[in-house]
Order: structure tokens, then C-alpha cells, then sequence
């Protein structure tokens, strides 16, 4: 069976960069879909580098930087990523993306960025986040669905 891998990035302690993470720790809870397997990468890139060895299909999903309104969410394959880097488009030094496309060019998968209101050092979301975070999961798990649709047969 193909699996598609969803991993959350971000540091939880700096306010919306752990927004990924809590995205994805979200859609865990709910995933009734056994082609899909949700992962915590926080900011541990080897980490995620190794949960995605053998996966078809691998979804990113992290704060990024792209001028779009705080809360847009927006979708790029990898592959786009790689030949057209849009840099810098995470707050960390050593973001996963970077050391994808030095050793795994060949991967298929979406970079899924959702552009913060505010990075602080702080243990919580920001009060806009939080606001919308139902929406933003439902919106996010929808192209996850949707993906994986295509991906998964």
C-alpha cells in the first residue's frame, strides 16, 4: 500500500511557527484514513528525514513566510520548491525543505505553509490563530484529503 506521510513542523514555545505542528497533531486525532500516517516532526529534521523514508508521498505543513495575509494558506510541491526556492520561507536556521532537496531531489510531495500572524517567544498560539484554528484544520485536512485521494490507490 502507498502511504502518504503528513508531517507537522515548528517550534510550539515560539508562538505561530508551532502552528504546524498543532495542525497536524489535530488531524492525528481524526484520521480515519489508514494510507495516511501523521507525524510530529517539530523542529527535529533528522527525525522527520527519517519517518519519511519509504513514504509515496510526503505533506509539510508549516508556518511559512510567503507576504500573503496572516492565515493564508498556501499549497507548492516540493518539486516547485526545489527549482524556484523562495527563500527564506521558515524562521529556522536549518529548515527540513533545505535538507530535502540536498538529499532526497527525487520526492514527491507539497510544502503546505500558513502564513503567521506573530512569532514571539511565547508557549501559545496567537489569539488570531486561536481564533481560527477549527477553520484552519478543516481547510488544511480538506487538501490533505484531497491529495490523498489521487495519491492512495
Amino acid at each position: 500500500m502507498k502511504e502518504v506521510i503528513v508531517l507537522g513542523i515548528g517550534n510550539r514555545l515560539m508562538m505561530d511557527d508551532g502552528i504546524g505542528v498543532y495542525v497536524v497533531e489535530k488531524l492525528k486525532e481524526r484520521n480515519a484514513n489508514p494510507g495516511i500516517r501523521y507525524v510530529i516532526g517539530e523542529t527535529d529534521v533528522y527525525f522527520c528525514l527519517n519517518q519519511m523514508e519509504g513514504a509515496s508521498y510526503v505533506i509539510i505543513v508549516d508556518a511559512a513566510y510567503f507576504d500573503k495575509e496572516p492565515g493564508t494558506i498556501s499549497t507548492i510541491p516540493l518539486q516547485q520548491l526545489f527549482r524556484n526556492p523562495m527563500q527564506p520561507i521558515s524562521v529556522h536556521d536549518s529548515h527540513l525543505i533545505d535538507e530535502i532537496k540536498m538529499r532526497c531531489k527525487t520526492i514527491e510531495g507539497v510544502f503546505i505553509g500558513i502564513e503567521p500572524y506573530e512569532i514571539t517567544y511565547c508557549p501559545n498560539l496567537s489569539t488570531s490563530f486561536r481564533g481560527m484554528f477549527d477553520k484552519l484544520v478543516e481547510e488544511i485536512e480538506s487538501i490533505i484529503v484531497e491529495i490523498g485521494g489521487v495519491i492512495i490507490k
